[in-house]
């Protein structure tokens, strides 16, 4: 009786599930960051970031394959916006949906860029108020009214 009290209190300590996001968030904000690495090499060598990420993929010197969220890409994968009205586009942000919800802390600075709803795009919000792409890696002088106009 003893141990299954003791043993009750370690699962509860542990918190596995929480433990799991923690890996899984940890493991986004590396795959973004590699991502950006990869764009930043691709910007040196062409002057502009790619229109379309998979572009990364074409050029194996860059990244060997773009990474895709580890439990979620069938929902939220990640997300790369970047200027589609230049032809030679100068920034890019790249979003991903951590498992940490924790609306006191943002993980986003787009989303302090401005007032309302900061720069971003419409529809990034779920029916409890909460953020879908609350992480996010920006580069260049980002322009908030394009992404304002755009829809997840």
């Amino acid at each position: 009786m003893i141990l299954a009290v003791l043993f009750v209190i370690a699962i509860v300590a542990i918190n596995p599930l929480k433990q799991i996001q923690k890996v899984t968030d940890a493991q986004r904000q590396n795959d973004l960051k590699q991502m950006s690495i990869a764009l930043d090499a691709f910007y040196n060598d062409n002057g502009s970031y790619p229109i379309d990420i998979a572009e990364l993929d074409d050029a194996s010197k860059y990244i060997q394959t773009v990474p895709s969220d580890p439990t979620k890409a069938d929902t939220y994968n990640y997300f790369y916006i970047v200027d589609r009205s230049d032809s030679l586009p100068q920034w890019y942000a790249l979003f991903a949906n951590l498992d940490n919800k924790n609306s006191d802390k943002s993980l986003c600075a787009l989303e302090k860029a401005q007032a309302n709803d900061g720069c971003l795009p419409q529809g990034n919000r779920d029916t409890n108020g909460d953020l879908i792409y609350n992480y996010c890696v920006v580069a260049g002088n980002v322009d908030c009214s394009y992404i304002n106009g755009l829809s997840l």
